[in-house]
């Protein structure tokens, strides 16, 4: 296999942490799966509060945007979505604040397989809360379960061009 000349790690601009926060814990009781990751999403501005989840009109995916330099993570299993119409998960405690915490959660069929690998592409389903900026409330954003994680034979050319692969 010929890998990119930096693995396509200069695009990495979001990732997930834990601190113990009471979001992890709540994103942890209800993913369904064994196979558990769970995490805040960060920003490479360190934002942890700035984030507008954006969810497609069919439900299949989603978009989280940092609040403080307009980037975005797409959330999905599987092959990408194509980008359509979406709509921001507004708190629904009556501020309707867009902005807020994110905590993720991705769970697998079994164990949580190594980052990186084929595996790890092979999900089953995503699990977002999402803690008001404005009233600290939280509140399930978005989820997607599938009934069998999707079928991925390792040489689809989206998996190779996310994965760094030529």
């Amino acid at each position: 296999m010929d890998f990119a000349k930096d693995g396509g790690l200069n695009c990495v601009r979001h990732f997930l942490f834990e601190e113990g926060h009471r979001i992890e814990e709540i994103v942890k009781q209800a993913l369904q799966s064994p196979g558990k990751v769970v995490g805040q999403l960060n920003c490479v501005c360190k934002a942890t509060d700035l984030w507008d989840l954006r969810i497609s009109s069919d439900g299949a995916s989603a978009t989280a945007w940092c609040g403080c330099n307009g980037s975005g993570l797409p959330l999905y299993i599987g092959a990408p979505r194509k980008a359509g119409k979406a709509a921001s998960a507004a708190c629904p405690s009556g501020c309707k604040s867009p902005m807020g915490r994110l905590a993720i959660g991705i769970g697998y069929p079994g164990v949580v397989p190594p980052n990186g690998t084929i595996d790890a592409e092979r999900a089953g389903e995503i699990v977002v809360f999402t803690q008001c900026k404005g009233c600290e409330s939280i509140w399930p954003a978005w989820t997607l379960r599938l009934n069998n994680p999707p079928a991925i034979k390792g040489n689809e050319p989206w998996l190779r061009q996310i994965q760094g692969l030529r």
